[in-house]
């Protein structure tokens, strides 16, 4: 079950972790999770989540569940496009390569 404060923005929510999964994110920024081992920030962006800790204690909030902190990166750039933009950096290495990608969503995706 999830428990919102009243302590709400559209920027910032908070949160008490009773069950996993944890629910799909609601904030537009982050979020604050108070765990069983813990209180946890939650964040996430096209391509990136992270569920990382604040502040860590070692004395158990019984009740809650305890969160383990994770990274997910999914790339938005092909990795063999990724090794073609590093074949021609360190060709023309020592000279300065900009790169500028652009994300576009194609009528498949």
């Amino acid at each position: 079950m999830m428990n919102q404060s009243p302590i709400t923005s559209q920027l910032v929510e908070y949160y008490i972790a009773t069950k996993l999964p944890l629910p799909m994110q609601n904030a537009s920024s982050i979020e604050y999770w108070i765990a069983n081992n813990g209180v946890f920030a939650r964040a996430q962006r096209l391509g990136l989540t992270v569920l990382m800790p604040v502040s860590m204690h070692e004395q158990p909030v019984k009740g809650l569940v305890e969160l383990q902190p994770f990274v997910q990166l999914n790339p938005l750039v092909p990795e063999d496009l990724l090794w073609r933009l590093w074949a021609i950096s360190y060709h023309d290495c020592p000279k300065e390569v900009l790169f500028h990608l652009i994300l576009e969503k194609s009528n498949g995706d």
